[in-house]
Parts: C-alpha cells; structure tokens; sequence
C-alpha cells in the first residue's frame, strides 16, 4: 500500500459548489490520473469524519478525492487546494518528518489560501469564521 496522507474538509458552511463547474473540475482530474470517488462507501466514511470532501495524497500518484453530493464550495475548494500542494511536490510525501507535522504544514498553508480565496471573492463570514477556525486550530 502507498503512503498516504487524509486532509479532510469539515467545514460544512457556505453555498454548495457549483455543479455544472465541478463536473468539468472532477473530469480534468481524472484525466490527470486522480481518482474521484462519489460512492456510496466514500459517502458513509465521509459521514464518519463529519466531512463534505477529502483528499487523499499519495505517494508518487496523483491521489483520491472523496466527494459527497451537495458538497460545499468550502469543501471542494480546500480539497481541490490539497490536491494542488501534492501536483506541486509531483505527489512526493516526505518521509523525513511524520505524517502529523506534514499534514499540520499543508494544513496551514490551505487554510491561508483559503483564506485569501475567500476574501478576495466576497465568500460569507460564515466561511472566513470557518477558514479562520481551522487555522487557528492547527
């Protein structure tokens, strides 16, 4: 099994995402090698953490992105960061430093992108308080 690494959104505010833009995202990502998985065990694992969408990095592979209906743009914007970080490292986790410490590092920075997203964009306060939230948090 290869290394990986869960980041998970949990942020279950703001509008859902865009349906129509997030098939054309979802199609580009699978043509680059991502899985996407909206299945019916993605849902109820999804359910457990209290998440809308989870991306899972892989060592050396582009990663799974767990999807479920009604997401939220929080949600998949935040994945869809993740996933970025890994495309940017060429899908490489470090096995310097533990799973905790690098996922507390890629956390931190989606949060500030999020972040700077979400203002720029006009996003809800409810969805800055939520950035804001998740990066104090880690």
């Amino acid at each position: 099994m290869p290394l990986r690494v869960r980041f998970a959104s949990s942020s279950r505010v703001g509008p859902e995402f865009n349906q129509q833009q997030l098939e054309q995202i979802l199609q580009n990502l699978q043509i680059r090698g991502a899985t996407v998985d909206r299945s019916e065990n993605a849902v109820r694992w999804l359910n457990l953490r209290g998440a809308g969408a989870e991306y899972i990095a892989e060592q050396g592979r582009p990663g799974i992105l767990l999807l479920r209906p009604g997401a939220t743009r929080l949600e998949v914007v935040e994945e869809l960061i993740h996933h970025g970080q890994a495309v940017r490292t060429r899908f490489q986790i470090p096995t310097d430093v533990s799973a905790e410490i690098f996922q507390a590092t890629r956390e931190i920075q989606a949060q500030e992108n999020l972040l700077n997203i979400a203002r720029r964009l006009n996003w809800t306060e409810e969805e800055i308080d939520a950035i804001t939230r998740a990066r104090v948090y880690w």
